[in-house]
């Protein structure tokens, strides 16, 4: 898998993004759910974000998928969300995928609350290759 393009608000970490889908594994199994497990689990991405599990369907064109995974502790709630096509484009696997990244932080410090969100969402133009 290599990622030919990146954009959207989360592009700030474009090769962190780039690092995490080329190489990374899809797994499509036959009871409809897929696993995608990044390149770098653990270094580039987080663990207790990936790998991300959903459901895909066969559609006349390719393949559609969808799958979230989220995480908190006592001062943050995590989310990922990934979803997209797959689908043969000019005698190669091409895909669709959007990544969607929020990470909530809260917390009180002397009765003064703080917080802030980071809401990120990037569209990854991939090639793909066939594995068994």
């Amino acid at each position: 898998m290599s990622a030919v393009k990146v954009a959207g608000n989360g592009t700030s970490n474009v090769t962190g993004v780039r690092q995490m889908h080329n190489g990374g594994t899809w797994e499509f199994f036959n009871n409809g759910q897929f696993r995608f497990t990044p390149a770098g689990l653990g270094v580039v991405a987080r663990t207790d974000l990936f790998p991300v599990v959903g459901n895909y369907r066969s559609t006349a064109s390719g393949i559609t998928f969808s799958g979230t995974r989220s995480s908190a502790n006592l001062t943050s709630r995590n989310a990922v969300g990934i979803s997209g096509t797959i689908a043969a484009r000019n005698g190669a696997i091409g895909a669709t995928v959007l990544q969607r990244t929020i990470n909530i932080n809260a917390a009180v410090v002397n009765g003064t609350p703080f917080g802030n969100t980071i809401d990120r969402t990037v569209r990854i133009d991939m090639n793909m290759a066939r594995i068994g």
